[in-house]
């Protein structure tokens, strides 16, 4: 694992600079202030993220394929933000791979039909995590058990 980032997964909009201030057109993440965001705009590049276990806080947009007002534009058509809170949960659920899971998971759609959906996963992804990491403190306090 390396130096720690912050994934904003959203197929327009901008984000929050370091200082919370938003940025419509940000800059590529290019490594060094942890506060700074790295832009993706699909799901393939976020769980590629995910996987170098070096994603400190991530945010989600649930609609990436619809653009401005539903005409079209997205940046992955066929995914969603919760296809990546899927996959977080599989990787917990049924591979015990925790790396994955950042510190912190945010949700800035503005599709509120899903966001109740996409709070739940988040919810039962940090039980998840959090049960495990109870699991691994109990058993390396206790090798034999």
């Amino acid at each position: 694992m390396g130096e720690k980032v912050n994934v904003y997964l959203d197929d327009q909009r901008g984000c929050p600079d370091a200082d919370g201030v938003w940025v419509e057109k940000p800059r590529p993440y290019e490594g060094g202030d942890p506060t700074t965001w790295l832009v993706v705009r699909t799901v393939a590049d976020t769980i590629a993220m995910l996987e170098t276990g070096d994603v400190a806080i991530l945010s989600l947009d649930h609609d990436l394929g619809y653009g401005s007002f539903g005409m079209g534009g997205g940046t992955d058509p066929d995914h969603t933000g919760y296809d990546v809170l899927l996959w977080l949960e599989e990787q917990v659920a049924l591979h015990e791979n925790i790396d994955v899971v950042p510190e912190e998971m945010r949700i800035h759609s503005d599709n509120a039909s899903v966001y109740i959906k996409m709070s739940q996963a988040i919810e039962s992804i940090n039980k998840k995590r959090e049960a495990l990491l109870v699991q691994r403190r109990r058993q390396s306090a206790d090798p034999e058990g």
